[in-house]
């Protein structure tokens, strides 16, 4: 399932393409069937009625794995899945790395595995390299991606134990 911001527009929207795209990649058996995209608008709220409504119409689904637009939405899918005890079904995955998600994923268990970090610190020297060759006349390319990278529950796991 994926929980979408619709009115963000097609970069944001390119989130749960990409999560799509890579379970694809993994699991090329699931059916195009499988995949069920809806608008939790990035909101709490509407994420943890749509995620709930859906639990409950389908009790015995197992192995449901939530890619969520954001880590509030995310966070709302997870009172969803606590709320139907559904805990053993769900995997949920967000983005942005907010700390309460991060806070969350550090509890043994939790159906919340993974955000994932935009790096955002790392735009601004990128932005200026970027500006820098475009001055000098250097060709670009039309789209410039910044790095990203997951952060899981076992990787927060480790860096507490390191502690």
């Amino acid at each position: 399932m994926g929980l979408d911001i619709e009115e963000a527009g097609p970069l944001v929207q390119s989130r749960m393409t990409g999560a799509f795209a890579g379970i694809r990649s993994k699991l090329p058996e699931l059916r195009e069937e499988n995949y069920v995209l809806l608008n939790g608008e990035g909101l709490r709220g509407r994420s943890h009625r749509l995620l709930l409504e859906f639990l409950r119409q389908h009790p015995k689904q197992r192995g449901i794995l939530v890619a969520a637009a954001t880590d509030t939405s995310a966070l709302g899918a997870l009172l969803a899945v606590r709320e139907a005890k559904r805990e053993k079904d769900v995997a949920i995955v967000g983005q942005d790395c907010i700390p309460e998600a991060l806070d969350e994923m550090s509890i043994p268990g939790s159906p919340l595995i993974g955000s994932v970090s935009h790096e955002a610190g790392s735009y601004g020297p990128q932005l200026i390299q970027l500006g820098l060759a475009i001055l000098n006349g250097q060709t670009v390319p039309p789209y410039n991606f910044v790095k990203y990278k997951l952060v899981a529950a076992k990787t927060l796991a480790r860096r507490a134990r390191k502690k």
